[in-house]
This record gives C-alpha cells, structure tokens and sequence, in this order.
C-alpha cells in the first residue's frame, strides 16, 4: 500500500490534498518537506503537514522534493495560528516563508561545497572557506563561477561538492516578552537601536529589524554600516531580485548574519536557535498592512511571532497606538520607557470670516508665515488631499464628473489638466463645456496640495517654496530643505529628519481631517499630530485652521494618549469594534446577483448558527463596475470565536463561479 501524505498548497482552499509518496522519494518526503506536486494541469509549490489519507483513485504522487530545508513544528504552528486570525489558507500562509525558486536555484541548492584536496588552489581562488562549507547556490552567486569551470575545478581537487541536509532545530521555547518604548527622535532612536544591538549580540543572539517604508529601511541600514563595519547585515524587502531573495533566505537559515533588516518580510523569515531580539518602529503606520491576501498586520504577526519562537519583541514609537495601549491594559506588552509630556504647546485655532473662507490660508496664518520668513525660518503647511481640487464641475447645472467604476467625486489635478480617482486611479481628460447642459462656467470644489502651494507662490513670491505629495516624493524629492523656505505637503512632509528645524506647522483644515469615514480617523490623526508636537522645537508655533465646529473639537486631540486612547476604546468597546471582536468584511462577486444574495443568506445562516453576529446581506460598498454583481457580509466575533469563523470559510468556500474577498478592519 502506497504511503500518503497532506499537502497544503498556496492556493485560496481552505483544506488539504492527498498526494502519494513514489518509492525514489521515501526517504526524502515527510511533514515539513518542501514538494512540487501536480494540480488541475498546473505544477504548484507546496508543503507536506502531515502523514496519512486515504487511498483513492487517480491519486497523483508528488513530482519532487524541493532543496528547502524541511520546516520546524513551531512553524507550522505558528502559520495554523496566523491562518486562524486571518481566515486564510494554510497553503497561502506557509507560502510567505519560503521565496520562489528559478531554475539555478532548484539546480544548486541542494548542494554543498567545501575546499578540496587542493587547499593551497582553493585558498588563492575563494579564500578560505567555512569548515562546514558553503551552499553551491550562495558560492555561485557571490563567487561568479561559470559551470564549465566549476567541473573543472572539481575535477581537480580544487573543490568538492557533497549532498545538502540542513535541519531547522525546533525546541520547546519560553514565550518571548513585548515591550513598547517612545523614543519620537531620530538621533534617540539610532541610540537607542545601537545599545540594545550591542547588548543583544553580546549574549550571542542576532536580531530582526522591521521598518515601515523604504527610506526609513535605507537611512538604518546607512546607520548601522557606519556604526558596525564589520556587522553580516542582511536587507531582506520586495525589492530584491528573485536570485537575491533565495540567496538572503539561504544566509539566515543557516544563520549567516548579526541582524536582517526590511519592512514586512523579516516577519516571515525563518525561526533560527539565535535568533532572540525583534525590534518594530512605528507598527501604526500603514506601510505595515499587506495590500493583498492575507491581509496581515504585521504588528500583530510579530507578537504571535515573539509567543511563538521565544523572541523579545521591542516596539519602538512616538508614541503607542491604540492598539499597542490596548495590549498593555490587557498585560501582553509592557512599557520599556515612556516619554513624559515636554510641556505645553504654542497651539492656536484659526477660524476663517467673509470671503476668506475661499482662500487656502486666512490672514492670521499669512501673517505668521511672513514673521517666520524674515526671521529666516522653515513653515509647513500639512494637506489631507492631493490634487487641486476635490472635485470639478458645472456651475450652470451642478454636474460634477464621477468615477465610472467608483462613483466618487473625481480629484481635479490641474499640473496634469486630468481629472484623477482617488482609490482605483482612473483618469479623465476634462472637457471644455459641461457634458451635461452644455455651460462653460466650471468650478472647482475643496482644496487639495495643488491649491494650497498655488496660493502660497503667490502670496509668498520671493521665497524658496516647494511642493511635497506622494507623486513628487516618487519623482525623488530628496528632503533637503534650506531656510526660509515654505513646504507644501501630504503626509509625506512628517519626516523625523525634518519636523525638528520647522518654525512654523500649520494644519490647512481640520475639517477635512475630522470627516473622513474610516473608522480608526481620529486615531490616526490623534497619532499624526502628538508625533508633530514631539518632534517640533519646543519654541515652534501650531496653526490649525477650522471652522468653530471643528476646532470646538480640536482640544481632544491634545490629550495625553493614556486619556485619549481611554475614551477611545470605551467607544468602540460600546459599538463592539476592533480590538474587543474581528471585524470582517466578506465580499462576494459573481454574474448572477441573485445567487451572490442567496449564498450570502447560506453563510449567514451558518455563522449564526455558531453564534456569530452578522450584519447582512446587503450591496457591497465597492467600486460601482464590482457593486452591481457583489454583495457583501459584515461579521464580528471575539478572538476566541476565530476557529468556528474558519469552519464557515472552509465549508462554503470558493463556490463555483464566484470570487470571495476577506478584508479585515484594524484598530
């Protein structure tokens, strides 16, 4: 009887498949192993979790046994744990921990080289090589060595090639602690990271660095090379080639590095013996949230991670998010070290009278800018929205141009002469007479960063300005700023490198801030401004311009976070919103509307059953092409609830015909 085996496979499946174990790869096969298998006409990656299945016909056998060092059972049980709160697949999650392999790579990495006989060649051609060798995969790569030349030099004792058989050690480990620290400068931060490396690689551990951007990846890179020449750094992010990827993936496994540094992929590296220190900067930014399934949170991901592995977590911030405060009243962070308030702050309320409530900045924040400039001084002036306007229509009719797959308002970009969506990016040439009556008397409704830097050239002509949103900061806006200057920007102007020689920060409109609809705004917008506050000089001036509504408000977002956050979670504990319950989203799209509807009633039906609390079926809230064949549920249920949420997804997902989407709503 044939030896069977469970394979989960990276696809959107909730369950494994049967797959048999041909006899030349017995010995080779078993739970953790790496496989490539055959699927529906397809070969796909996949992963062997347990042993055992039934005999059935047309059972296919595994194709072969891929050169990735089998996985350890704590991460398997880590992935069914991520699998659990993410309502993903196994396959998909196990996917994230092991990068694709091209040809060379399949070829080479099961395979390992030491010096030959000829160590005296050896020696002269690649130095002296490690006693326990090096991967044939990594010494082609760092070493260049044409085929042809690799034969030869084994043929002539120069080097010798043996099979790889690298294990992952697994142990029973204590749960590793979590500490949140405020450390809101960046000189603070440098400090702060080179004392707690010194400390870690003295007790002999090595350390994951996760960062929320690029930038901030490089300048800590930079940092770290100049402070620790002699470090083994290893940058591990999407941005590295599929050959470089394999190869960083290599060196950690086989724990050849002090310290891996990147934005989400360090979370998903392997568990090494060594392997003690995690450090996590700023985990409220949203650089942090995968934009595709799963869609992880990687502050969540690498605390189970720190439970999971036995590795100190250390959370690094201006100051803690909402659910970092919440973590800590539950007991499952701790605070390392805590900021204390610099004292009171120079904070106005701007509210605009008569006419120049059409203007982008009123006369009393004119002024302050013109005080600043003479004194040589650097103003920002901080924007919700890109663009020139909000949206752009007919004066005549009140006709204003939509998008066709959204149905928002699209964002009038006047560099561009283009009318621009602000979720799905669809364009538009604007036409010159309105489509609808045929007038030419166009307007222009809300101000974006285009307005507002408009005004400010010419308000301000003689003084060096410049304009800073995502789309100038692709273009390689490099953040040298001489004074006086004035800035113009999105968020992407609150820079830690920055924020500290700034004179003046004035916030555009708070109303704008204040009536966005997502549900953590005010969160996100309490986190923004107090990390302004901290990082200004202490002499700097705050302008927020409002109307007397908005700024009646304002004094909320000048509390401590300990009293903020308070307010804030007994809010949300009251409407039973994250992070009391998981909240989901369950989109369903197919041709026919009505079945979409009548599955939905199906899985409401079997989430209540388990006691699961389900708003729905009703039209989904997405773009309107999507909307008119999709529908959507909204469930919310305790954490400890998450494993009959899994049971739903896998009986009635996929349905033939139709495509689902999970979308999770974080604190």
């Amino acid at each position: 009887m044939r030896r069977i085996v469970q394979v989960a496979l990276p696809l959107p499946l909730f369950r494994t498949f049967s797959y048999a174990v041909p006899p030349d790869l017995q010995d080779r096969v078993f739970p953790g192993s790496t496989v490539e298998v055959d699927f529906h006409g397809r070969v796909l990656t996949g992963w062997v979790v347990k042993e055992g299945g039934e005999e059935l016909p047309g059972l296919k056998e595994i194709r072969d046994v891929l050169p990735f060092p089998p996985f350890p059972p704590s991460l398997l049980g880590f992935s069914q744990r991520l699998s659990l709160l993410y309502l993903s697949p196994l396959g998909e999650v196990l996917a994230s921990f092991f990068p694709p392999l091209g040809k060379s790579a399949k070829k080479y990495l099961g395979f390992r080289v030491f010096a030959g006989e000829n160590i005296q060649e050896c020696c002269k051609r690649f130095g002296v090589l490690p006693l326990r060798g090096m991967n044939l995969f990594l010494f082609l790569e760092r070493f260049r060595v044409p085929a042809k030349d690799l034969e030869r030099f084994f043929k002539e004792g120069i080097l010798r090639l043996e099979r790889e058989f690298l294990k992952i050690g697994d142990s029973p480990r204590t749960p590793g602690e979590c500490f949140f620290w405020e450390i809101p400068h960046l000189e603070e931060r440098k400090a702060f990271l080179r004392d707690i490396l010194v400390k870690t690689w003295g007790e002999g551990k090595k350390a994951l660095l996760l960062f929320p951007d690029f930038q901030k990846v490089d300048v800590f890179c930079a940092f770290l090379k100049e402070c620790f020449p002699s470090m083994s750094l290893i940058r591990y992010d999407s941005r590295l080639r599929p050959k470089e990827r394999v190869a960083a993936f290599w060196r950690i496994v086989e724990g050849d590095f002090d310290a891996v540094v990147g934005t989400r992929l360090p979370a998903f590296v392997f568990p090494c013996r060594d392997l003690g220190l995690s450090v996590l900067f700023d985990p409220e930014e949203k650089g942090y949230v995968a934009d595709r399934a799963p869609h992880y949170d990687i502050g969540e991901v690498m605390e189970e991670r720190a439970h999971h592995f036995g590795e100190c977590l250390h959370i690094v911030c201006a100051l803690p998010s909402l659910r970092v405060y919440f973590r800590w009243r539950e007991g499952r962070v701790k605070p390392g070290g805590i900021t204390p308030p610099s004292g009171k702050r120079n904070v106005q309320g701007v509210v605009a009278r008569g006419l120049w409530r059409n203007f982008a900045l009123f006369p009393p924040v004119r002024r302050a800018i013109t005080s600043v400039v003479e004194r040589k001084g650097i103003v920002l002036v901080w924007v919700q929205k890109t663009g020139y306007a909000t949206a752009l229509g007919c004066r005549e009719c009140g006709f204003y141009y939509t998008c066709p797959s959204c149905g928002i308002a699209l964002r009038y970009h006047k560099d561009l002469a283009l009318l621009v969506c602000p979720l799905c990016h669809f364009r538009l040439t604007p036409e010159s007479t309105c489509p609808s009556c045929g007038g030419i008397q166009w307007g222009e409704w809300g101000q974006g960063v285009e307005r507002v830097f408009e005004e400010v050239q010419q308000t301000f002509p003689g003084v060096l300005s410049e304009r800073v949103d995502p789309e100038i900061e692709e273009e390689g806006w490099g953040g040298k700023v001489t004074a006086p200057s004035i800035l113009v920007g999105t968020s992407a102007l609150l820079r830690e490198d920055l924020l500290p020689r700034v004179s003046l920060f004035v916030v555009h409109s708070l109303d704008e801030w204040l009536s966005l609809p997502e549900i953590g705004a005010w969160e996100q917008l309490y986190i923004r401004l107090q990390k302004v506050l901290r990082l200004l000089p202490q002499d700097a001036q705050v302008l927020v311009q409002g109307s007397q509504e908005s700024l009646r408000r304002f004094p909320e977002f000048l509390k401590p976070w300990s009293l903020f956050y308070a307010d804030a979670l007994e809010k949300r504990r009251s409407l039973r919103y994250p992070p009391f319950v998981r909240l989901v989203r369950f989109v369903v799209r197919a041709r026919n509307k009505e079945a979409v509807f009548r599955v939905l009633s199906r899985v409401r039906e079997l989430f209540e059953a388990r006691g699961i609390q389900v708003l729905g079926p009703f039209p989904s809230v997405r773009p309107r092409r999507e909307r008119a064949k999709s529908a959507e549920l909204i469930v919310r249920y305790p954490e400890e609830d998450a494993a009959e949420a899994l049971e739903v997804c896998a009986e009635v997902f996929p349905l033939s015909g139709m495509q689902w989407s999970f979308e999770f709503v974080l604190p």
